[in-house]
C-alpha cells in the first residue's frame, strides 16, 4: 500500500493488484510526490509485499489517523481476473486455458490466500472504511485528479498505463462465470458491478 506524501499530505493509495495501480503510483510521482511501502520483496516476515497489504495489515501498520485521504481503484472481477491470467499464462510450460487457470488458483487460494502476492484476493477485503474507491472502468485520472487536488497540486487529466498487455479475447465459459461470481460475491455486491 504505498503511501505518497504530495504538498504535505498524506496520500495512501490502497494497491489492489490487476487495478491500474502501477499507472497510478507512476503518475503520482510525477506530480512530484515521494513514495513508500513499495518493495519487490516482502522483506522475509509478511506473506506478501507491502504494496498489496490487504484491510487487516493497513489497519495495523498505517491507523487511519496517520492518513490524510485514502484511496483506491476497484475493476469488474471477472476483467480483473483474465488481466491476472494474461499476466501469467506464459509462464505454465504447455499453456493453460483460462478455465483451468481459475480452477487452480482457486484451489490454490484455498491452501494459501496470499497466493500470488495477494493478487487473487477479493477486492472488498481490501479497502478500509474511510477509503475512497473509484471504478478502473471510469478512468485512472479521476482517481488521479481527485488525490492531486486534494493536495492542492494540479493535474493534466493524462495517466500512464504502465502494465498495459493485449492478450486477445479470452473466452469464459458460463461454468466459469459462476464460480468467479461465487469466489467475488463480496465484490459484486459492494462494488455493485453486474
Amino acid at each position: 500500500m504505498p503511501i505518497f506524501i504530495l504538498k504535505q499530505k498524506v496520500l495512501f493509495f490502497i494497491h489492489i493488484p490487476k487495478t491500474g495501480g502501477s499507472s497510478i503510483e507512476t503518475a503520482l510521482r510525477q506530480q512530484g510526490a515521494r513514495q513508500a511501502l513499495l518493495s519487490a520483496s516482502n522483506g522475509g516476515f509478511m506473506k506478501c509485499t507491502p504494496q498489496h497489504m490487504h484491510a487487516p495489515l493497513i489497519e495495523l501498520f498505517i491507523p487511519s489517523s496517520f492518513r490524510d485521504f485514502t484511496f483506491a481503484v476497484c475493476r469488474h472481477p471477472v476483467n480483473r481476473l483474465i488481466s491476472e491470467f494474461h499476466m501469467r499464462r506464459d509462464r505454465w510450460e504447455n499453456g493453460i486455458s483460462f478455465s483451468e487457470f481459475v480452477d487452480y488458483t482457486f484451489k490454490k487460494y484455498r491452501d494459501n490466500e496470499y497466493i500470488f502476492d495477494n493478487h487473487i484476493r477479493p477486492q472488498s477485503e481490501f479497502v478500509t472504511r474511510d477509503t475512497r474507491v473509484f471504478r478502473f472502468e471510469d478512468g485512472l485520472e479521476r482517481a488521479i485528479g481527485v488525490a492531486c487536488k486534494f493536495a492542492s497540486v494540479p493535474f493534466s487529466d493524462m495517466a500512464p498505463h504502465k502494465r498495459r498487455k493485449t492478450g486477445g479475447e479470452t473466452d469464459v465459459s458460463r461454468d466459469t462465470l459462476a464460480k468467479i461470481r461465487h469466489f467475488y460475491k463480496s465484490d459484486f455486491e459492494r462494488f455493485e458491478y453486474e
